[in-house]
């Protein structure tokens, strides 16, 4: 077990995937989270930070300075911002002396260079050194490469009482059988199934299997891209995310830190299929759209039928990722047209994202339109408007009944109404 971990952790990379997989194994270890990767802001260095007790029941503030793969040369220390050394000297000249909450200011305090390989022996050295100079009474240094997180993982988050030997071998498998997708999802179904027949009695061990299943759809997802075939990581991540919305839909409509930290594993979850979508699609089919006949010869059958159902696939799983980009754009207030005039109401950043949206939802309509006029034999192509697609995923979900009309104003004016509860209700029916 340890080594399909060892794999998938040195498979990850740094940004939106070792460092997003991090504060949930600390949180399981016991550690209190209190700062999160975030994109736009500055850092200082510090990629993930929480206080708890290390290896010899100090408890500490630990700075995690996230990096993907194998620390080489590269990685360690050269003219970008992203090499470690430089995020190392960030933390130690400006994060320690101004961001630590005033709570744990009196803490000591452990540097940790994360990453999810091993250094390597070519800047062993430099590594060493480095740590050792800058060594302090307060301040000390951990290496938390591959072989500690997989343990971290082992002894936590898929730890004995979670995950038995029996669910192991499921998580084994569909890790070992992505491509073949059906067998991978059999038995992602079996370990998903185990989880769900026996929900947690408080919301701390409902948490605990949320977190399992999120992992577990991590590794398998990993695995899957090594292979260079997601198929059975995007359809176990529409399962998953339907699971973990029945685990934790009581505990998210309850107030208090409970209801936030379910909040968050289930936004986790959201985030990592659209990861899977866009490895899916946004690498391997929609390249290909506007090219005839290129995505029906890869069904891989003459018979007309298969490549039209493999189209109504597809078009239903591009449709339901519009849907998911429409409802991140819902205001809570109401419906709302996206237009020129609504985007001059908003700040200048929060009006570039949607605006960006927007557009993103407009190109997934022409790809599906490329898509239809490419591929499909039977149907007439005036017969599958955009209008029809972008409301009829019903093969995948009830989502599509929460309507996104697309206005009559043209581009860039979707007029959109649907509130993050009534998306949950409508996938869970």
């Amino acid at each position: 077990m340890k080594l399909v971990i060892r794999e998938y952790l040195a498979s990850l990379r740094e940004r939106g995937e070792l460092d997003a997989v991090l504060p949930d194994l600390l949180t399981e270890l016991g550690f209190t989270v209190y700062s999160r990767p975030a994109r736009g802001t500055r850092q200082y260095g510090v990629d993930v930070a929480a206080v708890g007790a290390g290896r010899d029941g100090v408890r500490r503030v630990h700075l995690f300075s996230v990096k993907s793969g194998d620390l080489d040369r590269t990685d360690w220390n050269t003219a970008s911002p992203q090499s470690l050394r430089p995020s190392l000297d960030e933390i130690l000249d400006h994060y320690i002396a101004s961001r630590i909450p005033p709570e744990y200011a009196e803490l000591p305090i452990a540097i940790c260079l994360t990453f999810g390989g091993a250094i390597d022996e070519q800047v062993r050295a430099e590594v060493t050194g480095y740590m050792s100079r800058n060594t302090t009474g307060r301040i000390s240094y951990e290496e938390w490469n591959g072989d500690r997180l997989a343990d971290v993982i082992l002894d936590g988050i898929l730890r004995e009482g979670l995950l038995p030997a029996a669910l192991r071998s499921h998580l084994r498998k569909s890790a070992a059988m992505v491509e073949e997708p059906d067998i991978a999802l059999d038995h992602f179904g079996r370990l998903m199934r185990a989880l769900a027949d026996a929900p947690g009695a408080t919301p701390a061990v409902r948490l605990s299997q949320a977190r399992l299943i999120n992992i577990c759809l991590w590794i398998m997802f990993v695995w899957a891209r090594e292979a260079n075939n997601v198929e059975a990581p995007y359809r176990a991540s529409e399962r998953a995310y339907l699971e973990v919305w029945h685990l934790l839909k009581g505990d998210v409509a309850r107030s208090g830190k409970a209801a936030e930290a379910a909040g968050l594993v289930i936004n986790e979850l959201a985030e990592l299929h659209f990861t899977i979508w866009d490895e899916l699609f946004e690498t391997k089919i929609l390249p290909h759209a506007d090219v005839r006949h290129a995505l029906s010869s890869a069904v891989g059958s003459h018979a007309a039928l298969d490549v039209n159902l493999k189209l109504f696939e597809l078009v239903g799983r591009l449709a339901l990722r519009g849907l998911w980009l429409v409802w991140q754009l819902a205001p809570p207030y109401g419906p709302v047209v996206l237009g020129s005039e609504h985007l001059q109401t908003l700040p200048a950043t929060i009006s570039n994202t949607t605006k960006a949206t927007v557009e993103r939802i407009d190109g997934l309509c022409k790809r599906l339109t490329q898509i239809v006029s490419n591929t499909a034999r039977c149907f007439r192509r005036s017969a599958i408007g955009k209008q029809l697609i972008l409301v009829s995923p019903s093969r995948f979900s009830h989502a599509a009944q929460a309507l996104i009309v697309r206005s009559t104003n043209g581009p860039m004016s979707w007029r959109t109404g649907v509130s993050s509860r009534s998306m949950c209700m409508a996938t869970t029916r």
